[in-house]
C-alpha cells in the first residue's frame, strides 16, 4: 500500500498534535539536555543560540521567567 505524497503546502501537522503538557514538555527537556551541548559544539554556535537552547532545557514556566 503506498501512501500518498504529503502536500508541501498544508498548513496542519500531518498527526494529531495534541499533547499533555505534563508528559511531553519533562520528555522534550530532557532530550534537549541530553542531545544539544555535542550538536552545537560540533556546529560552533553562538553564545546566543546557547542560551536559547539552554531555555529550552528549562521547566516550562522557568524559560519566561528570566
Amino acid at each position: 500500500m503506498r501512501r500518498a505524497a504529503p502536500d508541501e503546502r498544508q498548513t496542519s501537522l500531518p498527526w494529531p498534535s495534541w499533547h499533555n503538557e505534563d508528559t511531553w514538555c519533562p520528555a522534550l527537556s530532557l532530550w534537549v539536555l541530553q542531545h544539544a551541548p555535542a550538536a552545537l559544539r560540533e556546529t560552533d554556535a553562538s553564545a546566543e543560540l546557547h542560551d536559547h537552547v539552554r531555555l529550552l532545557a528549562q521547566p516550562n514556566a522557568d524559560r519566561w521567567d528570566r
